[in-house]
């Protein structure tokens, strides 16, 4: 029948003329505004809590939200997404004076990182035989892992295991 007659497949509101308005859910970051970056959806991920969430249905498919905006999927391989992911988490192990000292420098890959924390681990036991910590200085700045990394230490503040 709808076939022979599709103005019945109209909305009875489109039939009559009135306007249909389609609602959809309102964005966390509100409209008007530009997308947040990527570090954003990292921070909100990682603070996310189960209470947030109307149930375990909406508590995961937020989670699963957040984590794509974060990473990324579309624009970055498996490989640059495991960097990421594991160069967050080492990050966040580090005392807060390293990863300093480390945003001061910017290496510019994970070995490289790993091969400036050897050296600051170096320096740190050698000033502390002295009595001072080294003080970073003004070289590196704007790296490629820097970039990825965010503005910030992952943990805050505070360093260490989170």
């Amino acid at each position: 029948m709808l076939k022979e007659h599709p103005e019945m497949a109209e909305a009875p509101q489109q039939q009559l003329g009135i306007p249909v308005v389609k609602l959809e859910k309102e964005l966390p970051w509100g409209r008007g505004r530009e997308d947040p970056s990527p570090e954003t959806f990292r921070l909100r991920f990682r603070q996310f809590r189960y209470q947030e969430a109307a149930g375990p249905q909406e508590a995961l498919r937020e989670l699963q939200e957040l984590c794509r905006r974060w990473l990324r999927p579309e624009l970055h391989t498996k490989e640059q997404i495991l960097e990421l992911l594991v160069l967050e988490q080492f990050l966040t192990i580090l005392p807060c004076e390293f990863y300093a000292w480390i945003r001061e420098h910017g290496p510019e890959s994970g070995k490289a990182l790993a091969a400036m924390v050897e050296d600051l681990t170096e320096r740190a036991l050698e000033a502390k035989a002295v009595g001072s910590m080294p003080q970073a200085g003004r070289a590196g700045g704007n790296s490629t892992l820097q970039r990825r990394l965010g503005a910030r230490h992952p943990a805050g503040a505070s360093g260490g295991q989170a």
